[in-house]
């Protein structure tokens, strides 16, 4: 890969992630840098238009909490 080329690569995955912050911090409501399940729970209602059982928002935080702290923080996101 050149120079150019690189330097195009390194400009998208800055974009990007610049994207992925934005969506993250829109999730995140309290500010706190970190979603909790109660986040996470109104994302999933407000994007499938039905209310997610306790459970299931339960799996999907499992899936995503990496740390195992009850919270995703945006390396995890």
């Amino acid at each position: 890969m050149g120079k150019k080329e690189q330097k195009d690569h390194a400009a998208a995955e800055q974009f990007e992630r610049a994207k992925l912050r934005e969506q993250f911090d829109r999730i995140d409501t309290d500010g706190s840098g970190k979603v909790d399940k109660f986040e996470l729970k109104f994302l999933l209602r407000k994007v499938t238009g039905s209310t997610p059982t306790d459970d299931e928002v339960e799996a999907i935080m499992q899936d995503i909490d990496t740390s195992g702290d009850g919270l995703v923080d945006f390396s995890e996101f």
